[in-house]
């Protein structure tokens, strides 16, 4: 991951900011989200510990069994306590100044604040991870469409722009995930300049399964 097109990857994964994954679908965003949250548990000791999906055990379950949250919401009523729970639990593990860290990861968040239930506290949700995450040691990984103030929350453009790290994923054919990808904010080159839609590419082997079976037994034949 350092060695890989000037390690932009590698940063991004170490990073505290929180990381949206965005794209059409088709594009693997669940994937990549997938081996992101993998590497962060398995390399810096970061175990998932909340995942939010309205799909977990449906079509995106073959990428999330592999996570082994320690808690799943999927329904209606279990996504609403999900993400009061989360904005409770940042505060107190920010009081509390914890060592170690652990992940959350929320898929399509735009369809999860139109649900009547969830509107309010998806909002609160919203603006408090752009800062609180990253105080409470939680690493937060974010699937989205879009991320527009209709997509997300109005009146926070400049804290989405300084306070999360956006890439972006493409797919040519709507079906088949592209290993090109845009880093559309949030990160910085060696000189503190901030990169704005720069094109990178993901490693050929950057698949959740094969992440996962590299730490379980079937080591990855890296690019030379």
């Amino acid at each position: 991951l350092k060695e890989h097109d000037d390690g932009w990857l590698y940063s991004i994964i170490k990073s505290a900011k929180p990381l949206w994954l965005i794209g059409a679908q088709g594009s693997g965003k669940t994937n990549t989200a997938g081996a992101i949250a993998l590497i962060r548990k398995y390399c810096f000791d970061a175990p998932i510990y909340q995942l939010i999906d309205r799909h977990a055990t449906g079509e995106n379950w073959d990428v999330w069994k592999l996570l082994d949250a320690s808690l799943k919401a999927e329904s209606e009523e279990e996504i609403g306590q999900a993400l009061e729970d989360a904005t409770d639990r940042w505060l107190q593990r920010i009081k509390e100044k914890p060592k170690s860290k652990q992940q959350i990861i929320i898929d399509e968040f735009t369809n999860l604040k139109k649900l009547p239930s969830c509107k309010e506290v998806a909002t609160l949700f919203f603006s408090m991870h752009l800062t609180d995450t990253r105080k409470a040691k939680e690493n937060f990984i974010g699937v989205n469409h879009y991320f527009t103030n209709e997509s997300t929350v109005e009146g926070t453009f400049e804290a989405r722009k300084s306070g999360t790290i956006q890439l972006k994923k493409f797919s040519a054919d709507g079906e088949i995930p592209l290993s090109r990808v845009q880093i559309v904010h949030g990160l910085v080159d060696e000189h503190g300049n901030e990169l704005i839609e720069v094109e990178k590419t993901l490693p050929s082997w950057f698949e959740v399964n094969k992440i996962y079976e590299h730490f379980n037994g079937s080591p990855i034949k890296f690019e030379q």
